[in-house]
């Protein structure tokens, strides 16, 4: 009998030994807690005493057990949204034409400088958009900058403009003085398409010497280039129109 109770008592022995070894604490759970089902609770997870439910220790930032978005998921969508805000609109009329004095009218940024209201200070389009500037009489001594801007319809009427300077992709420049001065500084167009460049009138019209380069140029100096292109034109454009005549250095 006595041996008996020792054999038992050896085999006990042995099998909480080989519980210990396998992972098995007293109460039957491996590594901590199971599941419900006896699905294992994972390493570090901690179960929720609302409902029973497995969570994650807060500072594991791996994941969640059921899936959810882990704290490197997280980050990675926070890099996309900062590479989503770092890209860059281009620009629209509304929101560039207001503040170079300008209304917007479809899509184009329309600039009038009156004898009344004339542009005291250099006129400039803003960039990245069509730009049209009127210039009476007087409106813009300082002259007009449309380097920037997407394409650029000028017109200055009699001693209205100091110098003009145009570009985008297309380029045209009116210099009407009726009889007087219009463009009283220098004409240049360097549009990357087409430039057309007119002084008429008569009266010395351009003042200053007209110049264009780009894809194509006119310049159209009427009636003649005597009475309104005196200092001369030059066209250095892949094609070139020059009435009267080309007068490059």
């Amino acid at each position: 009998m006595i041996q008996r109770r020792t054999t038992i008592v050896a085999l006990v022995t042995v099998g909480l030994a080989v519980a210990a070894a396998c992972g098995f604490d007293d109460a039957g759970a491996i590594d901590g807690e199971l599941l419900d089902g006896g699905d294992r609770l994972p390493d570090g997870a901690l179960r929720d005493p609302a409902d029973g439910r497995p969570s994650v220790d807060p500072s594991d930032a791996s994941g969640s057990p059921d899936g959810g978005v882990g704290a490197a998921d997280g980050a990675s969508f926070a890099d996309a949204a900062d590479a989503s805000d770092a890209l860059v609109s281009p620009p629209t009329c509304a929101t560039v034409c207001a503040g170079a004095g300008g209304t917007c009218v479809g899509g184009t940024c329309v600039i009038n400088c009156t004898t009344a209201a004339p542009c005291n200070a250099l006129v400039v389009c803003p960039a990245g958009v069509p730009c049209k500037v009127t210039c009476a009489k007087n409106g813009c001594q300082t002259g007009i900058d449309c380097t920037k801007a997407a394409s650029c319809d000028l017109t200055c009427g009699e001693q209205a403009c100091g110098n003009v300077d145009c570009a985008g992709s297309t380029c045209t420049v009116l210099c009407d003085g009726s009889g007087n001065p219009s463009c009283r500084g220098t004409v240049t167009c360097h549009a990357i398409g087409a430039c057309a460049v007119t002084c008429s009138g008569g009266g010395k019209t351009c003042q200053g010497k007209v110049t264009c380069s780009g894809g194509s140029c006119a310049v159209n100096c009427l009636p003649n280039q005597s009475a309104s292109c005196s200092p001369g034109q030059c066209c250095d454009a892949g094609s070139c129109t020059a009435t009267p005549t080309n007068t490059c250095p």
